[in-house]
């Protein structure tokens, strides 16, 4: 016998305790306290390279690294990320766009070059 089988057997009990979860679910979720004012941390990174007798000439390629790691990472999120949601929303609206205007236009031209009429 598997943990399935009553589940299987008693088909609208299984629906009943579903749509009991459901309700509770939603009703705890009305239920949560929600903070005008949250408190945010702030991600931050601290980078300690120590190494006896080396020299902050030696420690600036990791500095450049770690900088530019992050400014790769923020251009990544804030502007390519926008850009390719906007170009997927273009193709989008154009492949809409020839169903809606075939819809909506009385007269259109079939295959083959024969206007049909709106009656």
């Amino acid at each position: 016998m598997s943990i399935s089988s009553p589940f299987i057997e008693r088909p609208i009990a299984t629906t009943l305790l579903t749509i009991a979860v459901t309700v509770a679910g939603g009703l705890a979720y009305f239920q949560l306290p929600v903070s005008p004012l949250p408190q945010i941390d702030y991600p931050t990174i601290a980078v300690n390279a120590t190494l006896p007798g080396a020299s902050p000439e030696l420690r600036r390629p990791l500095g450049i690294a770690t900088v530019g790691g992050l400014i790769m990472s923020q251009m990544l999120t804030l502007f390519t990320t926008p850009v390719i949601y906007f170009y997927l929303d273009g193709l989008r609206k154009r492949s809409i766009q020839p169903q809606t205007a075939f819809k909506r236009r009385p007269g259109v031209l079939v295959p083959g070059g024969i206007a049909e009429s709106a009656d």
